[in-house]
């Protein structure tokens, strides 16, 4: 009697402010405080590898691009403009995976207290790799920053990206 009590004084303002029923209020609550914790395999030397990598692809594009344009069409404005989309499109395509593994690698380190604090289903880090997943790079930022300053409060809740 007095667990369904307590399950009714909390999910009270949970199920005002988000228009959940107890059970599934209890069901989020239940995967925030009692879920296997997922230690993806990554280490800092690998995500360091993965940086040198891209920074190697990086450069290597960087010079590729000047020593065609310089030959094609030997103007300088030409090669800063082609520079400038190169590292645009780089930047775009490979910063979007230099920051998943960056979550993976929180994800392995993080003590199990700090990883069970999130109050939200899908966990904080859970969302952001979905968030990168499904969306580009600035829409998923943004979503990201704001879960974390403002969508994670202190009732149990549901919310994807």
């Amino acid at each position: 009697m007095q667990k369904s009590a307590l399950k009714r004084c909390v999910s009270f303002s949970v199920k005002r402010k988000h228009n959940m029923s107890c059970d599934k209020v209890e069901d989020i609550r239940n995967y925030c405080l009692h879920r296997p914790l997922y230690r993806p395999d990554v280490t800092y030397l690998k995500l360091f590898m993965y940086c040198i990598a891209y920074v190697m692809i990086f450069f290597t594009f960087v010079i590729a691009t000047i020593f065609i344009t310089n030959y094609i069409f030997n103007k300088k404005w030409m090669i800063v403009i082609s520079i400038l989309i190169i590292c645009l499109l780089f930047i775009g395509t490979t910063l979007k995976y230099i920051f998943m593994k960056a979550i993976e690698c929180y994800q392995h380190y993080a003590s199990e207290e700090l990883r069970r604090s999130c109050v939200c289903k899908p966990t904080c880090s859970e969302y952001a790799l979905l968030a990168l997943g499904k969306y580009n790079l600035i829409k998923a930022c943004s979503l990201i920053y704001t879960r974390l300053t403002k969508g994670c409060s202190g009732d149990y809740h549901e919310d994807y990206p």
